[in-house]
């Protein structure tokens, strides 16, 4: 930034000689005159200084019996001092300066990037029906605009973005990553297997019984002849009946008695808790899926299961062969 600065302002490269340099150093140093990087010669030293600062070096020189001598000009000033007399070429620097920043309002060339399975002529083209091409002036185009229009009428754009370096507009296109082609291992081993759910559910009310008080009535058979040996037979909640009959080398004879069997039942009820309910379906799901697949070879489980309203739904997906 300090050569710059410099170069703007205009400096000098001078060299003193013939005279008392430490006391010319000292006096720049006590009258704030600035000279910068010194270095010993033969006869005296060199440094640098700006163009204000050298006209002031004169007297100082003389007054410790020596000269101060140009050596070489830096700077704008000295670039341009020649030619103050021509006052064509400043007015053609500023006719370029400003053509150059006329011509910087245009869109002179599009860049697409980033294509891959959409083409850059698709691309293009939906450009130009936005109005968006070459010749057209920046300040007239919406390019968060056209963007987001972009994403919306492309699904295979996920993000696109238009970005201006200088008079080039480059448009940046990310796209979507397609979802891969679902393998199935098994096919690729050679086995061939099946899927197969089973859905059992469970009830979180449950109830438990007891018996809670039996009779037996009896009635006999002699050929056709049954003889009660009750009076009434006083109905329950259970009912059974079962036959014995006389048998003589493995053959029945119409000789014996049916037993009819009276229950009555008492029944509570309560609630299972999460776990409980979780492993009461579980055992249903293992008790049918035995049945169901008995025979296949199970290559995979997933169980799965869902608590909704006191009932638990499990669902146990099998992949067999």
């Amino acid at each position: 930034m300090i050569k710059f600065f410099r170069f703007l302002l205009g400096y000098v490269d001078f060299e003193f000689k013939k005279g008392f340099s430490e006391g010319f150093i000292n006096e720049c140093f006590e009258n704030g005159v600035e000279i910068q990087n010194i270095s010993l010669t033969e006869n005296g030293f060199t440094a640098i200084c700006r163009i204000g600062t050298y006209k002031k070096l004169h007297r100082i020189a003389l007054r410790h019996g020596g000269c101060v001598k140009v050596i070489k000009k830096h700077g704008l000033p000295f670039f341009l001092s020649p030619l103050k007399d021509r006052t064509g070429f400043f007015i053609g620097a500023l006719l370029f300066v400003f053509i150059l920043s006329f011509l910087g309002a245009f869109v002179w060339n599009i860049e697409i990037t980033g294509c891959d399975r959409l083409s850059e002529n698709t691309i293009s083209a939906y450009l130009d029906n936005h109005k968006f091409k070459t010749g057209v002036m920046w300040g007239v185009i919406d390019r968060k605009s056209i963007a987001w229009d972009m994403m919306s009428d492309f699904d295979d754009i996920a993000w696109a973005h238009i970005n201006k370096k200088g008079t080039t507009a480059i448009v940046e296109i990310n796209e979507t990553t397609q979802k891969p082609e679902e393998i199935d291992e098994y096919k690729l081993k050679g086995i061939k297997a099946t899927r197969k759910e089973i859905t059992v559910t469970a009830q979180r009310q449950q109830s438990k019984m007891s018996i809670k008080q039996s009779k037996n009535y009896y009635n006999l058979h002699f050929f056709s002849l049954n003889i009660p040996l009750y009076f009434k037979i006083k109905k329950a909640d259970f009912e059974t009946k079962s036959d014995k009959f006389l048998t003589i080398k493995k053959k029945e004879l119409p000789i014996g008695c049916t037993v009819t069997n009276e229950q009555s039942i008492n029944c509570i009820k309560y609630d299972l808790t999460n776990d409980e309910l979780v492993n009461l379906a579980k055992k249903k799901l293992s008790i049918i899926s035995e049945r169901e697949l008995e025979g296949y070879e199970i290559v995979n489980t997933n169980i799965t299961y869902d608590i909704k309203n006191d009932e638990c739904t499990m669902t146990g997906a099998y992949v067999i062969k």
